[in-house]
């Protein structure tokens, strides 16, 4: 907004062109015509409410995703490629009820060898055992020294736990204590997935079901 001196023709008023002219206290006021405001794009879609909800329950598990997809080839991140496969796969029910579907949250994708015949298996004392199987037509040699990851995630309480303890493959299960947060009752998920010794190679993970802690 500017004043000017309206010399011997006068002031003007209203518009021309981009400018506007208008007195004001007594001064020849002019300034620039106001742009239209743009009403707004946003649209409510089923993206706005599965997005966050998978982002959210994925993040619980940065860590363990990072180990899990970072040897894909891909330029989004570990965290991304994850969200990106569990929106597509994990999600399910109808705007804006939508829910995840436990059974297939993947945690880790790879090419190592899989697992096989995981099992989840509650035991008292709030103790959880986590078990699996190598095949004889498989070599020990090549899978043994092969690291477990564990991820249980008690749904009850919406708490987790990471386990990446160093239990190797060969050892055939290991033994998980869900610690004082976690009650008689609760609802545990459990994911598995192995990595190379090297770090370079990671399995698929595998869900490996549901349990309640017992007491």
């Amino acid at each position: 907004m500017a004043t000017f001196d309206p010399g011997p023709l006068g002031g003007f008023s209203g518009s021309v062109g981009l400018i506007v002219g208008t007195k004001t206290g007594g001064k020849n006021v002019i300034r620039s015509k106001p742009g239209k405001r743009k009403k707004s794009t946003l649209k409510i879609t089923p993206q706005n409410f599965r997005l966050p909800l998978i982002t959210d329950f994925l993040s619980r598990f940065t860590d363990m995703i990072n180990t899990g997809f970072k040897n894909q080839k891909s330029k989004l991140s570990a965290f991304n490629q994850a969200v990106k496969h569990n929106l597509k796969h994990a999600v399910t029910g109808e705007s804006p009820d939508f829910e995840i579907n436990y059974r297939k949250i993947i945690i880790s994708k790879g090419k190592l060898e899989p697992v096989w015949s995981g099992t989840l298996t509650m035991k008292e004392g709030g103790m959880i055992e986590i078990s699996w199987e190598i095949p004889e037509t498989v070599s020990i040699k090549l899978v043994a020294k092969d690291t477990s990851y564990v991820v249980i995630y008690n749904s009850t309480k919406e708490k987790t736990i990471c386990w990446p303890v160093g239990i190797t493959r060969d050892q055939l299960k290991q033994i998980i204590n869900t610690g004082l947060h976690h009650k008689e009752g609760d609802i545990m998920h459990a994911w598995l997935f192995f990595v190379s010794p090297d770090g370079k190679s990671s399995s698929n993970s595998e869900y490996l079901g549901l349990g309640s802690v017992l007491k």
